[in-house]
């Protein structure tokens, strides 16, 4: 986010502007704990997929961030 890169979902952007990554990392984990307590009967394959995708974007905007960083120097 440093680098110029914006975030455009609103409930993202709002949780990572009021916590920073750390809070947002831990609000994730967080949820995906009560997911996980609260509907029990969703498959854990179901939240091994979420988490796959998840991940999956995270190392996009990974590399979206380090391809502003070479474009600036």
């Amino acid at each position: 986010m440093d680098r110029g890169a914006r975030e455009l979902n609103p409930i993202v952007a709002a949780v990572f502007s009021a916590l920073g990554p750390a809070g947002f990392i831990a609000a994730k984990a967080g949820a995906t704990v009560l997911l996980l307590h609260y509907y029990g009967e969703v498959s854990p394959t179901f939240f091994a997929v979420v988490s796959g995708v998840t991940c999956g974007v995270a190392a996009n905007n990974a590399r979206i961030a380090r391809n502003l960083s070479a474009e600036r120097e």
